[in-house]
């Protein structure tokens, strides 16, 4: 019922009438191109396992249309394989050829509706806030597929928010689909040329048909989530969020404190994570140095490990530990950071795995 309300809001979002416009000006010059190219040198020691050196590459093309002044087509390539998190492509298996697979095929309209609402269909970029943005619950490389609905409005020194969306993760022909049910409200406090700002928000996502079905996109994987006998979802997945961001504007760039908490709804162990963190530098400041620090706590079945993030604690759920950055500005579109994760797999305390990227990122 909920889902068919939020497909009938989207269609409605969308029949509104637009705003006409001069439509003499050439298609390319309503057409926005981005693309970078990421290298980077990976060390893992997982416990009880040899190092292991890899050397790996990330290329995605992006590209928006806007041929209305409401209306945005946006379509994209990236390298990697068919998991949904993972875009990076090792160099190995003799200089073969690569694959390149469907990262964004989206449509999104915008109404100047009591603010802006925007509504999405297809294969989109997140649509819901992530402070920090960090990975807690959501792997940044995850796009997700469905539709959905973001609404945001103004008032001196508020701008509040509402995201929410219905997206559809595994039609399943002799079985029930899989889907899941998203809504987020928050609000910003402070403009964007104070010296400061804070965000506030909760977010809340309901899993469709998860416990007692194998699991999602490896059905003989649960990426840390607690599995039955047969090897199906133990649990169901219903997540409560809340977060919060703290930012000062100074001379050198910005300095960012945040804090994200979530835990499942439907569980009575094992279904908390948090995460706090500090991100300081760049933005617009000219300074090039940017340094990033989090510490996490993420239980096993607090979140889907399957969307995750891919390399705290080797990847998926049931750990803790360490994330450190430090990245510099080369040029104009070129940069290096350094990346360095000491974890433990299991939130109580575990076995140590330890992590170390070097990237070096060209972008357009």
């Amino acid at each position: 019922m909920v889902r068919s309300v939020v497909l009938i809001l989207v269609g409605l979002s969308v029949a509104l009438p637009i705003a006409a416009e001069d439509t003499a000006s050439g298609w390319w010059e309503k057409t926005d191109v981005s693309a970078y190219l990421r290298y980077r040198h990976d060390l893992a020691e997982p416990p009880e396992s040899p190092q292991r050196t890899q050397d790996r590459i990330r290329a995605r093309v992006t590209a928006t249309f806007t041929p209305e002044r409401n209306l945005r087509i946006g379509f994209g390539l990236v390298t990697g394989p068919e998991h949904p998190a993972l875009t990076y492509q090792a160099l190995s298996d003799g200089f073969s050829a690569k694959p390149i697979r469907l990262d964004v095929a989206y449509v999104k309209w915008r109404h100047e509706l009591l603010g802006a609402l925007d509504a999405y269909a297809g294969k989109m970029p997140q649509p819901f806030f992530r402070p920090g943005p960090f990975e807690l619950i959501w792997h940044n490389e995850i796009r997700p597929e469905g539709v959905a609905l973001r609404h945001s409005w103004s008032r001196s020194d508020l701008r509040s928010f509402v995201n929410t969306g219905v997206f559809f993760m595994d039609e399943r022909p002799t079985e029930s689909n899989a889907s899941m049910l998203m809504g987020q409200v928050g609000c910003h406090i402070g403009r964007d040329n104070a010296t400061w700002r804070v965000t506030l928000g909760g977010s809340y996502y309901d899993y469709i048909n998860t416990r007692g079905y194998t699991p999602l996109f490896d059905s003989t994987r649960g990426f840390g989530n607690s599995l039955a006998n047969d090897g199906t979802y133990l649990h169901d997945y219903n997540l409560a969020e809340v977060f919060w961001e703290v930012t000062a504007y100074t001379r050198y760039g910005p300095v960012k404190l945040f804090g994200d908490f979530v835990f499942n709804t439907t569980v009575a162990e094992e279904r908390t994570g948090w995460m706090l963190g500090v991100v300081a530098g760049r933005g617009r400041s000219a300074s090039p140095w940017r340094f990033y620090y989090s510490y996490r706590v993420l239980r096993a079945d607090a979140v889907i490990g399957l969307f995750s993030d891919t390399v705290f604690r080797g990847g998926g759920t049931d750990g803790r530990g360490h994330e450190i950055g430090l990245g510099y500005r080369i040029g104009h579109h070129l940069e290096t950071q350094l990346l360095y994760f000491n974890n433990e797999q299991g939130a109580d305390g575990g076995p140590v795995y330890r992590r170390l990227q070097l990237d070096l990122t060209a972008t357009f």
